[in-house]
């Protein structure tokens, strides 16, 4: 009963809330947001600061300059500019959204995006589902609407000329971690050489110091790491293999058992804390622990969100186990097998690059392995 009437007053909250902002923007009225060049002051929004406003210029004028948007935001970390939040870590894609916010103009586009239920709190795009409000002349513009016209056309251009073919991805895409700055790392093909780098690392040094990461060393990691953990000499050939399969069969097992015991930890703390307020009792004990369970859930979702998008390699893994277990050689059929990723992802759910040869493995399970390469090492 506290669980339903909980959810009715979130509905209701959440319908009063779109009500309320529709009729404010049917009046005219926008909802004011921090962007870079503009401040609320004293509850008077859309106020300039002006030395925000002229980096917001600057970016429009080394665009039509001829400036890539990974141009100017490596211009501007070594410049040292801040954005709004007084960080220094300018991407493309924050480049890109200032060269095409109409704010900049002093119009303001509202409910571009839109929550989509008031279960999920999920924050989409809106492509058409609910209506879009142009309020124009809102207030000061620091880009004028003929330069920001001039840009916005010579983006469109700029689609038009690049002809981007399908988008490739690796078995490693977005499981490469950087030990440095936790971003990604990205596939690059130079002189016949595949090496990983740093998605911030390219932008600027400033960023991240990380070297690029052969390919070649992150194999013999992985393949160093599954030896490591998953052979020994006591299990051998067609028994190794049989292991094997247990482990990639029991892996959603295991997660799932994860997900129920803190679901009803989290439901046991609930139910105390609910007590405690209706006998009128102080709640703080309660209450710390329920946010404590909910921290670790919201940690272990991504986490497992990561294992489920897994099960294509998990499921390759086990056909091709299955069918080593059944060849007169097994263990020498293994071995071959262990030299393709396609494989190892079965159990490698992410690899921490700590520098181009020191790399920490997460497995299926959540364990990790420390792995360190020398140059020229042989991993078989």
């Amino acid at each position: 009963m506290l669980a339903a009437v909980a959810q009715e007053e979130s509905r209701s909250t959440s319908s009063n809330i779109i009500w309320a902002n529709t009729k404010r923007y049917e009046k005219g009225e926008a909802t004011f947001s921090r962007i870079l060049g503009y401040k609320k002051e004293k509850d008077i929004p859309w106020i300039v600061v002006e030395e925000e406003a002229a980096t917001v210029k600057e970016a429009y004028q080394l665009f039509l300059e001829g400036h890539s948007t990974k141009e100017i935001a490596k211009i501007f970390i070594d410049k040292g500019y801040k954005k709004a939040n007084g960080r220094t870590e300018w991407s493309t894609s924050i480049i890109r959204d200032m060269l095409q916010n109409e704010r900049y103009t002093g119009d303001v586009l509202c409910q571009k995006t839109y929550t989509k239920d008031h279960l999920s709190h999920e924050t989409v795009k809106n492509l058409g589902e609910r209506n879009q409000f142009l309020i124009k002349n809102n207030h000061e513009p620091i880009i004028d609407k003929k330069t920001f016209d001039a840009v916005r056309d010579r983006i469109a251009e700029n689609k038009t000329n690049v002809k981007r073919g399908p988008r490739k991805s690796y078995p490693l895409s977005g499981r490469l971690v950087c030990g440095d700055c936790g971003s990604n790392l990205h596939r690059y093909v130079c002189r016949g050489i595949v090496t990983w780098r740093c998605g911030h690392q390219t932008i600027s040094n400033k960023l991240c110091t990380m070297k690029g990461v052969k390919e070649e060393n992150i194999m013999k990691a992985i393949r160093k790491g599954f030896s490591q953990r998953y052979e020994n000499d006591q299990t051998t050939g067609r028994r190794q293999v049989i292991n094997l399969i247990k482990e990639l069969q029991s892996a959603l097992s295991i997660r799932d058992a994860q997900q129920n015991q803190l679901r009803l930890e989290l439901e046991r703390a609930l139910l105390l804390e609910n007590n405690a307020i209706f006998k009128c009792e102080d709640t703080k004990e309660f209450t710390k622990k329920r946010n404590e369970i909910e921290k670790q859930i919201a940690m272990k979702e991504f986490w497992w969100q990561l294992v489920d998008e897994d099960d294509v390699h998990r499921k390759k893994a086990l056909e091709t186990l299955i069918e080593i277990k059944d060849k007169p050689r097994p263990a020498v059929e293994l071995q071959v097998a262990k030299n393709s990723i396609e494989f190892l992802r079965g159990w490698v759910v992410r690899v921490k690059a700590v520098s181009p040869f020191l790399f920490t493995i997460s497995w299926i399970n959540g364990d990790e392995t420390e792995i360190e390469i020398k140059e020229g090492d042989e991993v078989y």
